[in-house]
């Protein structure tokens, strides 16, 4: 969960999935669908997958490396496994249900506070038209000069 699945959902998701749609349509499109496949394959957190998925396509473009989306996910998914190791697991109840309210309540000034900086960063980092594809500009150095001037979205 937290070495494999990051490294397999990134290769899939952004480096085949976001790089080969890019050179097909634009970089939008390209992390708009990602993202939703990613976040609809993580059911039943679409929403926040998703917005997890918008986010690494967009490190993956600004850094043209898949090695940073692959730490960040690697410890967004250490960081939900500790929480599962530690906070205990009981069965639901009507008296649970109530405590959960109040930690909804934090749960949601949490995602208010981060709002702003994840979108934020979102909006930064977002590719422009002009962009080259992070794969094809890994790969422009290989390519013949003919070929690695045309590199782009």
């Amino acid at each position: 969960m937290v070495v494999l699945a990051p490294i397999s959902e990134e290769l899939a998701f952004r480096g085949i999935l976001f790089s080969r749609w890019a050179t097909k349509w634009n970089y939008s499109v390209a992390i708009g669908l990602s993202s939703l496949v990613f976040g609809v394959l993580h059911f039943p957190d679409v929403v926040g997958a998703t917005v997890f998925g918008i986010l690494m396509c967009t490190l993956y473009a600004k850094t043209g490396s898949l090695i940073v989306p692959i730490v960040v996910h690697s410890l967004n998914n250490l960081v939900f496994a500790v929480l599962a190791w530690i906070l205990p697991s009981e069965p639901v109840t009507s008296e649970s249900l109530n405590d959960l309210q109040g930690d909804l309540y934090w749960a949601l000034w949490l995602v208010i506070l981060a709002s702003p900086w994840v979108f934020g960063a979102v909006a930064r980092w977002w590719p422009s038209r002009e962009d080259p594809i992070p794969y094809l500009r890994n790969a422009a150095p290989r390519l013949p000069p003919e070929v690695a001037s045309n590199v782009g979205p």
